[in-house]
């Protein structure tokens, strides 16, 4: 534990440089300088919350598609898939919706006490997204 002049004590997690200079080029723009005491960001009362990384969601592989996946957005898919027929641009961009907003609700789900209820409702979450990104792709 770190102590202030303002009377309230922290806990310090170390983070890596680059997730250092994120955070902090955020709080400045927004302007809470306030929050930055001898190389220590204060987040008293600033929640932090997961985004996606600019790749996360886009294709895993680099260059062509493997012989999974066909270049061809009308591909025929078979319920078991042994192939994936490509998507739309818009079809990217709703599946990167869907699952931004899976993990906000999996967040929020953190915050409410373990236990088999919270389980459920996860395996449900994870369900329900399962099923709709299977009917997107489909």
């Amino acid at each position: 534990m770190s102590r202030f002049a303002s009377t309230h004590t922290y806990a310090e997690l170390v983070v890596s440089a680059s997730t250092y200079d994120e955070i902090a080029a955020k709080l400045r723009a927004a302007e809470y300088d306030h929050a930055f005491h001898d190389g220590v960001i204060d987040m008293h009362g600033i929640g932090l919350v997961r985004g996606a990384e600019e790749n996360d969601m886009a294709n895993v592989f680099q260059g062509s598609p493997d012989a999974r996946q066909s270049d061809d957005v009308a591909h025929k898919v078979s319920r078991f898939r042994p192939t994936y027929r490509a998507l739309t641009d818009d079809e990217k961009a709703l599946h990167d919706v869907i699952k931004m907003k899976a993990a906000e609700l999996e967040g929020l789900y953190s915050q409410v006490k373990g236990g088999r209820y919270n389980a459920l409702a996860i395996t449900s979450l994870e369900q329900s997204v399962m099923w709709i990104v299977k009917e997107l792709t489909s």
